[in-house]
């Protein structure tokens, strides 16, 4: 009743030979420190979505076939590898870098806590609660990272920024002198 009843398709030798390799190649991908170990939970399930393929591929040539021939495994292998390496590419493509996260932290610290319209490089790398840019180097390059996305922009030399003047300054996106 209203139940499907799928008839089973066998796989021949060597399409299961393949998938065996294909199952293989990826378990020995999938350990700590390994290549597929950041998409392991998609990973593991690549031999059994291959033989989901194979099956798919095998009826789309015959639908009356009993046994999953072996080139339509080699195809489905081809398909799961492909999305793996999809799956990589678009994990690395998400990833956003350390470099990037610590700008972030410095820029909401400026909107939300600084109060100047400007701030000069000394302030960030003294008074910016991430300890991460305490140091003229990496708070240079954070600051370079801002102005590059638009956040901070050069003012003019010799800017007042806390009661000082300073020859080197940047005002902050949204904040006038």
């Amino acid at each position: 009743r209203n139940e499907l009843d799928p008839r089973r398709l066998t796989l021949s030798v060597g399409a299961e030979r393949i998938w065996i390799n294909l199952h293989d190649f990826v378990e020995e991908r999938l350990g700590e420190g390994m290549e597929l170990a950041p998409i392991s939970g998609f990973a593991n399930k690549a031999a059994e979505q291959a033989a989901r393929l194979a099956g798919l591929l095998t009826l789309w040539e015959d639908f009356e076939a009993q046994v999953v021939p072996e080139q339509a495994m080699v195809n489905a292998c081809y398909l799961a590898r492909f999305y793996l390496a999809e799956m990589l590419r678009l994990r690395e493509a998400a990833k956003v870098s350390r470099h990037l996260k610590l700008a972030e932290r410095v820029r909401v610290w400026l909107i939300e806590k600084w109060s100047e319209p400007a701030v000069h490089l000394a302030a960030i790398y003294n008074d910016c609660p991430v300890v991460a840019v305490r140091n003229r180097k990496v708070a240079k390059s954070i600051v370079a990272t801002l102005v590059e996305h638009g956040w901070l922009q050069a003012a003019p030399e010799h800017t007042h920024v806390n009661g000082a003047r300073r020859k080197e300054a940047w005002i902050i996106h949204g904040r006038t002198l």
